[in-house]
């Protein structure tokens, strides 16, 4: 299974870079390298369960850069379906949409990142989950420098090294407003980083709903 979604995962990101720069190289059938860096994905499947005669499968996508792993950039995500199969296939367009947009943005340094205070930063997809008003959507879209601010502490020490910086972050709000979740920084929990995302002012719903966003920022 494991080699059939790595085949599923490393096409998929090779078709985003080619969309996004048609000029992309590559190694082998199953190798991406961009700008001379050679880019393999590592899936694991952590967990498969079947809930209510749907399928539900956990993925670990890890990435090794020229054969080093390097953890900042491993992303979870999960695909829901009616067969094991297509979980898989599902599990990749999470991990694509949320990760891998800001990674092929953040690898091939494009024009159309955010840019705050030194950092050029290449949001991922807006993930959501629950019954959310239109306007709540939209609120949310329009929070990242919100969020960049406010995380302003943990991005001040991001030294100008050769890997940019990652931040994975879920929030939980609920309906009378408590706000819980995690967030992740450079692949490792970060309590201050959730500590200070408490602190914003997240949009209303009236019921509870949850938030997943990713970012890549390099320096400028």
């Amino acid at each position: 299974m494991e080699a059939d979604l790595r085949e599923l995962a490393a096409n998929s990101l090779k078709k985003m870079f080619q969309d996004a720069n048609p000029s992309t190289t590559f190694a082998g059938d199953e190798d991406v390298v961009v700008n001379g860096q050679r880019i393999d994905v590592v899936p694991t499947v952590e967990h498969v369960v079947n809930q209510g005669g749907k399928w539900l499968s956990g993925v670990r996508f890890d990435l090794r850069l020229d054969h080093k792993d390097v953890p900042r950039f491993a992303f979870g995500a999960v695909g829901i379906g009616d067969s094991k199969d297509e979980t898989k296939k599902v599990a990749v367009e999470e991990w694509l949409a949320h990760f891998g947009k800001s990674f092929v943005s953040a690898m091939l340094k494009s024009d159309q990142g955010i840019e705050f205070e030194g950092f050029i930063v290449y949001p991922g997809g807006l993930g959501v989950r629950g019954q959310l008003t239109e306007k709540v959507v939209e609120a949310l879209l329009d929070m990242d420098k919100r969020i960049f601010s406010a995380l302003a502490p943990i991005l001040s020490e991001q030294s100008h090294g050769s890997l940019p910086m990652t931040l994975n972050f879920m929030i939980q709000v609920d309906a009378d407003g408590k706000v819980g979740g995690e967030c992740i920084k450079n692949g490792e929990v970060s309590a201050q980083g959730l500590s200070l995302l408490a602190q914003l002012s997240w949009p209303k719903n009236g019921s509870s709903y949850l938030l997943r966003r990713y970012y890549i920022l390099r320096r400028k």
